[in-house]
Parts: C-alpha cells; sequence; structure tokens
C-alpha cells in the first residue's frame, strides 16, 4: 500500500478519503468514535507546527531511530489496536463533526505550507523527538493511513 504524505501534492487524496466519512461512520476497531478521531489527527498536526508545543517524548532516545524507522518505513500497516496515543493527543471534542473535520482540514493546510516552505524545520514528536516537517509529513501519512484503515476507507 502507498503512503501518501502529508504534503500539498497529497492534500486531494487525504481530504478525499476523510471525506469518504460521515457522523454516522463506525470504527472497525478501537475506542474513538470518528469525531473524535478526527479531533486526534487534528491535535497531532497541530502539534507537528507548534513550535511552542509542550510535547512529552514518550520514547527513550537510543530506540527512538529505531522505533521510527520500523513504524513509518517499514512496518507501515499497524496492527490493530497496537498503540494507544497519549492522552494529550486524543482529547475529548466538544465540537460536532463538521466542525473538527474543517479544523482537521485547516490544519491539513496549514502543516502542508509549513513543510512546502521549511521541510528541514524541526519539531518535536513524542515518539521520534526531534524531527524535520519533512519527517513528520512521512509520519502524519503513515498515522493518517491507520486511521482510514480503522474506520474502513482502505
Amino acid at each position: 500500500m502507498a503512503i501518501h504524505a502529508l504534503s500539498k501534492v497529497e492534500l486531494s487524496y487525504h481530504k478525499g478519503k476523510i471525506g469518504e466519512l460521515t457522523p454516522d461512520s463506525k470504527r472497525l476497531w478501537g475506542e474513538m468514535t470518528v469525531t473524535r478521531m478526527l479531533c486526534h489527527l487534528r491535535t497531532s498536526i497541530e502539534q507537528s507546527i507548534d513550535p511552542n508545543a509542550k510535547v512529552k517524548i514518550i520514547t527513550p532516545p537510543i530506540i527512538r531511530d529505531v522505533v521510527g524507522w520500523l513504524l513509518f518505513d517499514v512496518l507501515t500497516n499497524w496492527p490493530k489496536g497496537m498503540f494507544k496515543s497519549p492522552k494529550e493527543l486524543t482529547p475529548e471534542t466538544d465540537k460536532d463533526f463538521a466542525e473538527e473535520k474543517r479544523l482537521l482540514f485547516d490544519a491539513m493546510d496549514r502543516f502542508a505550507s509549513a513543510a512546502e516552505k521549511k521541510p528541514d524545520e524541526r519539531h518535536v514528536s513524542p515518539v521520534l523527538g526531534s524531527i524535520t516537517l519533512k519527517r513528520w509529513a512521512r509520519a502524519h501519512g503513515v498515522h493518517l493511513n491507520h486511521h482510514f484503515r480503522q474506520f474502513g476507507l482502505l
């Protein structure tokens, strides 16, 4: 399966997949509703472009490169329920489906723009530590695909 990085070129792919979701879309596994999943994706993308984000790194330095390589380059089809996101990245939302989708699209646009302008700018990931926006684009693509599978879009 092709990985579509979150980039200006790939925005229409990602937005098209998200556009297939409805407020009644059912997950195939996990606990998040479709609206909370959109909020989760938005939170992750916003964090990746916020230079002031307070990010708790959850992997020890010695294994960051190995974990990053395995999860985002080799084993990109993550098993169902294998990972549980940190609570900071799975907030509850008081917004409805349409508003979360709109906010997610806005975050995706802002990320793609930032990554195109400054691909070598570094921001902190809870799993990968300090990485470039180019690397974040790949990580977001794998992460989006995971949730597309979770909701039966792939």
